[in-house]
């Protein structure tokens, strides 16, 4: 079942767009979205005067995060390297 959600959005005069989600009381996650392209997250709480954390994406990153959270499926490539040792590196399959 979905639930209502109040977006706010404001024009940013020679940014681009901010958009706010509430997210549990308390918390907002803030998604700026530039003219230009790049987008950033923050998560704030209105007592604090600077946000929790900010994240800014390009494009892509901004792309792969949204495909993620409507439930993208994507392909894992492994590298056969042992001395390469790190997260998988996920390549953006687009929806399956």
């Amino acid at each position: 079942m979905m639930t209502s959600v109040k977006v706010q959005a404001e024009r940013l005069p020679g940014v681009g767009w901010q958009y706010s989600v509430p997210i549990d009381p308390g918390r907002q996650l803030m998604i700026i979205v530039e003219d230009r392209g790049p987008r950033h997250l923050m998560l704030t709480d209105p007592s604090r005067d600077a946000p929790l954390t900010t994240v800014r994406l390009s494009d892509t990153d901004a792309d792969v995060v949204a495909a993620l959270l409507t439930g993208t499926r994507f392909h894992i490539n492994i590298s056969d390297d042992e001395t390469f040792r790190r997260a998988p590196e996920e390549t953006f399959a687009g929806a399956c």
